[in-house]
């Protein structure tokens, strides 16, 4: 979850504005699907070519992170307001009253959605803004290399 929150933290801007997540509501959008853990039954349901089994085992996949931007999407919803409020009164009551708390709504397909309230903790947010970069090694040559923290890398690093 802590990579999810760094993309979260670069997407939505949150190292440049102070304000959000504190004084103003800030929502990110994962879109996100199920997909099956194994390969061959992904290939068989993508090439439709063998019969698959009536129950497979599945995983989350995170496809993508965009930041609800109030100048370009509808206002948050008077419930959406009220989780917010209410989450961001109970991490300060919590004694969390310096880290930023938002939204989080998970979509599939953008057919099903789901939005639940979370905090950032300052650590993380000391993640995000040391931008170390990934080590990272080939499988078939074994060579190392690094990838640099940005928000699609950190999408890559979810488990």
């Amino acid at each position: 979850m802590m990579y999810l929150k760094v993309a979260i933290i670069y997407d939505c801007d949150l190292l440049d504005n102070p304000r959000l997540g504190f004084d103003v509501p800030f929502m990110a959008r994962v879109d996100i699907a199920i997909e099956p853990t194994d390969i061959l039954d992904f290939a068989g349901l993508y090439l439709n070519n063998r019969p698959t089994p009536e129950k497979l085992k599945g995983m989350v996949q995170v496809n993508a992170v965009s930041a609800w931007d109030p100048n370009t999407h509808p206002p948050l919803t008077p419930t959406r307001l009220r989780l917010w409020r209410e989450a961001r009164a109970q991490s300060a009551a919590s004694g969390y009253g310096k880290d930023p708390v938002g939204l989080i709504e998970f979509l599939n397909y953008t057919e099903n959605s789901t939005t639940a309230a979370f905090h950032i903790s300052s650590s993380i947010l000391d993640v995000a803004r040391r931008r170390a970069p990934f080590l990272c090694s080939s499988a078939i040559t074994g060579k190392r290399f690094e990838k640099p923290m940005d928000s699609a890398t950190c999408i890559e690093w979810v488990l």
